[in-house]
């Protein structure tokens, strides 16, 4: 176990000066040695004894510290659990819930295996439906187009002839897919969602139609982009990255500005969205500032949550594993969770972890999961 660096970590922690890998690096250290994670957090309590971290890895102190905590009690690894806003870790599996209380972002790293999420989609033509996990060729020659599908898998228009025509890409459950369209622009599609836009922009404006879930990264253009979504919402930017979630059983729309600048409007209401700032669509427009990168987070193979109710990490259980759920209480749905789901876990690993650490009870029946509030909570 290193502890000298996370020592080093730790500082750094403390002066706003932890890079994002080193943060990752930071929660592994941690989540293997709570009991001396507890005692350098009890350590910097005492303002005047920081400096002496960064001289204990080179004193006597050092080893007096080892000692002391090598093997810590019952006790102070029960305190830590409290300190620690009932976080629950399991070391095996890397995945973390924890009740909402700190404003902490929870970063993990995955280990080398297979992913449950497919790199798959259909992709619908006016000429046929191809299945794109399945193509005998890395390329789809149409009367009016040519595909190719590059290194990593992502579709790429070449070539485009004559009448532009509109196609679809729509994904299952455990899939996503990324697409680069005819301008360059980059749009990732997540589990249950589709896409329909045209093989070829017209000069004067770039539009497409979305359903389910799509963060894109739009390429910088004077022609205007423009999003519909299925609840008659359009988003209008030139060159930015957002995420819009549109699933019509959530019963709302929502859209995350990562980067630049966006116009959302339907029928009676705008606004226009700065960095961090999202908007949600439900019998009105509702305007708040939040991180981005966690609305963002389902394109990598971390999925991170921070004050998120419970329904809306229970919905992404649902995209993942393609099993349905039931919250037995608006009261627990409503409830504000932090913590990430890996995607190369299993769903029993996963819902381990997330009944123990939100004292939950979880009985299944049959395909379907009953999710209800311990009577210990």
């Amino acid at each position: 176990m290193n502890r000298s660096r996370l020592i080093d970590l730790y500082i750094k922690k403390i002066k706003n000066s932890l890079s994002d890998k080193e943060k990752d690096e930071l929660d592994i250290l941690r989540f293997q040695d709570p009991a001396y994670y507890e005692w350098l957090q009890s350590i910097a309590d005492n303002g005047s004894l920081l400096e002496e971290l960064k001289k204990i890895n080179k004193t006597d102190a050092y080893q007096k510290a080892i000692k002391s905590i090598h093997n810590p009690t019952r006790r102070i690894a029960l305190n830590f659990m409290k300190v620690a806003s009932i976080v629950i870790v399991l070391l095996g599996s890397w995945f973390i819930f924890k009740l909402s209380e700190s404003p902490q972002q929870e970063q993990i790293t995955v280990q080398n295996e297979t992913s449950i999420i497919k790199n798959s989609a259909q992709l619908i033509t006016n000429e046929q439906t191809y299945e794109l996990d399945k193509l005998a060729d890395n390329e789809i020659k149409g009367k009016n187009f040519k595909l190719v599908k590059d290194k990593n898998n992502q579709l790429k228009y070449e070539q485009q002839n004559g009448t532009s025509e509109y196609h679809t890409v729509k994904t299952a459950t455990s899939n996503q897919y990324n697409i680069t369209l005819s301008d360059g622009s980059q749009i990732y599609i997540n589990s249950n969602s589709q896409v329909k836009y045209p093989v070829r922009f017209s000069p004067h404006k770039r539009e497409i139609f979305i359903e389910g879930e799509v963060y894109c990264e739009i390429a910088k253009s004077k022609v205007p982009f423009v999003i519909h979504t299925s609840n008659r919402e359009n988003i209008r930017v030139l060159g930015t990255k957002f995420n819009v979630r549109n699933y019509t059983l959530e019963g709302y729309t929502e859209v995350t500005l990562a980067e630049g600048k966006v116009k959302v409007s339907d029928d009676q209401n705008e606004c226009i969205l700065k960095p961090d700032q999202q908007v949600i669509i439900n019998d009105g427009f509702k305007l708040q500032s939040v991180e981005s990168s966690y609305y963002t987070s389902w394109t990598k193979p971390v999925i991170r949550f921070h004050n998120m109710r419970l329904e809306r990490v229970i919905n992404s259980f649902e995209q993942l594993y393609g099993v349905d759920f039931e919250i037995e209480s608006e009261e627990l749905k409503d409830r504000l969770i932090a913590g990430g789901i890996i995607k190369n876990k299993s769903l029993k690993q996963n819902l381990r972890i997330l009944k123990e650490s939100c004292n939950l009870i979880i009985n299944q029946n049959n395909n379907k999961y009953l999710i209800k509030e311990s009577l210990s909570n």
